[in-house]
């Protein structure tokens, strides 16, 4: 069988510059490949964390994840600390529920948790004080008769933040419910009481 061509010396020149190129192409390929992998992760940490409603931004992400202070919920920072750092059971591609679990189970509890109060948070944490309301009065004491902007604005970020609790926390939906607040809200507040 007879090629179409014939094979020079000039060929060959550009065969050989070819498979040179090719090398440093590969070469810088896999220098670049960590930093691809850690960005890729954490962009699947974040994206995944998202989906259970965590608000944090991919920069806040990484920030978390290089040992930085941010400004955010204390159950959302938790969350969303998963260390970098390569583990048996990491596999590219999705990040399955376990891993995270397992990831969150290995973090040390973090003190440099900076809280994020929104004003509407500040507001019922100064309402109640050191007293136990329930919804009307705190409605009522902070101006509002929308039981729904309440719930959605001012009591359930509240709550899901930790800075306040039920007194009866087995019955959620009791009428007689009030709510009084936590350590972590009188934390918040600067240990201001009323």
């Amino acid at each position: 069988m007879s090629t179409p061509f014939t094979i020079t010396s000039r060929i060959l020149t550009f065969v050989a510059e070819i498979a040179g190129v090719t090398e440093r192409v590969a070469a810088q390929a896999k220098r670049m490949t960590p930093k691809l992998r850690r960005g890729n992760r954490i962009r699947t940490i974040q994206a995944s964390l998202a989906i259970e409603q965590n608000t944090l931004t991919l920069e806040q992400v990484t920030a978390l994840l290089e040992g930085k202070r941010v400004l955010g919920a204390p159950r959302e920072i938790q969350k969303s600390a998963t260390p970098l750092r390569p583990t048996t059971s990491w596999r590219p591609g999705i990040l399955r529920r376990r891993q995270i679990c397992s990831a969150l189970r290995e973090l040390p509890k973090t003190d440099h948790v900076t809280v994020q109060v929104t004003e509407q948070v500040a507001a019922l944490l100064k309402t109640l004080g050191s007293r136990e309301l329930g919804t009307g009065d705190l409605m009522k004491a902070l101006a509002l008769s929308h039981r729904p902007t309440f719930l959605a604005n001012y009591l359930d970020p509240a709550l899901k933040a930790g800075f306040v609790e039920r007194t009866d926390p087995a019955s959620p939906r009791s009428p007689r419910q009030k709510y009084r607040r936590t350590e972590l809200g009188r934390r918040a507040m600067g240990g201001r009481g009323r």
